[in-house]
């Protein structure tokens, strides 16, 4: 039997994950090879995470880690089969912990927050700490407000607002938490307070 014909009796191991980014701090995966002549029964895995020791192999076909840091991360599986044949190069996945969300400063216009005009703007800065680049939107409210829908928009002016006290909420996402509501308090919103008094 020729080398090209022992690869061929064992086909790599394919990762199945529920996501390309993870919002929990622990992550599971499985994992799973098929072998021609005895249908995967004897395959046993190794992996390794972000480049570090390899573990032995095993028959188990899945694997958890715990507590992982915010950031990308791959996660790299290979197996071999009873006959000590492997496949030359290993499955490879990459994926991103996101657990803490995009951040959300508020820049509003008075001073000591007492603005005299009725029609104040807001400029908002909304971004996702791990990667600035990536898109993220906002929504808001006045006061008891229904909020907005979620948008890009980063400029904020209401108008025929009455004196007294005012509250602005800023909500932001990034796009794991596409499906979410905005909905005050909810997790995996991030949620920042702007308090200002309209008067002369």
């Amino acid at each position: 039997m020729s080398p090209a014909d022992e690869w061929d009796r064992f086909n790599p191991p394919e990762t199945i994950i529920p996501s390309e980014k993870l919002t929990t701090m622990e992550v599971g995966f499985v994992f799973d090879a098929y072998d021609d002549y005895d249908k995967g029964n004897t395959v046993r895995y190794a992996w390794r995470l972000d480049k570090g020791l390899w573990t032995p192999f095993v028959s188990q076909k899945s694997a958890t880690f715990s507590y992982l840091y915010e950031g990308n991360h791959m996660l790299e599986v290979r197996a071999v089969e009873s006959e000590g044949n492997r496949y030359p190069t290993p499955a490879v996945y990459t994926f991103g912990i996101d657990s803490l969300g995009p951040s959300i400063r508020i820049h509003g216009a008075g001073d000591m927050n007492i603005v005299a005009t009725s029609s104040p703007t807001f400029y908002i800065e909304a971004k996702y700490a791990q990667t600035p680049d990536e898109p993220v939107t906002i929504s808001y409210r006045v006061d008891d407000s229904d909020c907005t829908p979620f948008t890009s928009a980063r400029v904020i002016t209401f108008s025929g607002l009455e004196e007294g006290l005012h509250r602005l909420e800023v909500g932001a996402k990034d796009d794991v938490r596409e499906h979410l509501d905005c909905i005050n308090g909810l997790p995996g919103i991030n949620w920042s307070n702007w308090m200002w008094m309209l008067g002369c």
